[in-house]
């Protein structure tokens, strides 16, 4: 069935959206890597504790509107390792479609920006029980079908600044509702983990 104007208008407003306040060089959503909580707060951002070092919070100093939630894991010594962006309810029909739109949206952006994914997932897992083109979103609440794509530095990915990975991730919550995040990981995280593990292990 061919796409409605107002759909096409739609995808690319989208795109644009999601492209214009993408992270900068250096940045990801005017945070840099490193950074504790003292100063990610004192660029007036009101963190919730979620527990183990990571936080919460619906605004960024460069956030994008398209999302409302970023998680954030902020150690004490290795500071801001880890942003996860969320669009955290998208209402949908059995067939997914508002999800696949919003997803190859940001897919779009992103490739734009930094180039294809060395990565790229969407498949139904073998011996899936929800096949069926209705039921395109019970295969994703139940983990049958994988949406995600990847672009990581050591699979040849050329990130900017201080990026080791990115990953954009559809996540169903009901057979009528899905999440989508879009993971950025600094050059810190493993000694930012290696961190997180040594206080669990004292705490012990």
């Amino acid at each position: 069935m061919p796409t409605s104007t107002p759909a096409i208008y739609a995808s690319v407003i989208l795109a644009a959206a999601i492209i214009s306040p993408l992270p900068s060089a250096s940045q990801v959503f005017g945070l840099n890597m490193g950074e504790s909580v003292i100063k990610v707060q004192a660029k007036g951002v009101n963190l919730k504790p979620e527990g183990n070092y990571v936080f919460s919070t619906p605004r960024l100093p460069k956030g994008n509107s398209l999302f409302d939630d970023y998680r954030m894991t902020i150690p004490p010594k290795s500071g801001l390792c880890k942003i996860t962006a969320w669009i955290s309810e998208i209402d949908d029909s059995p067939y997914g479609d508002s999800t696949k739109s919003k997803y190859n949206s940001l897919l779009g952006a992103l490739s734009a920006k930094y180039g294809e994914p060395t990565n790229s997932f969407d498949f139904l897992r073998a011996g899936a029980i929800w096949t069926g083109s209705r039921e395109w979103m019970m295969s994703l609440l139940q983990k049958e079908r994988n949406l995600a794509a990847f672009w990581t530095i050591k699979d040849g990915a050329k990130l900017t600044g201080n990026l080791q990975s990115i990953s954009l991730t559809a996540t169903g919550v009901t057979g009528s509702v899905s999440m989508i995040s879009v993971s950025y990981e600094f050059k810190n995280l493993d000694a930012c983990f290696e961190e997180k593990q040594s206080i669990n292990q004292q705490n012990l």
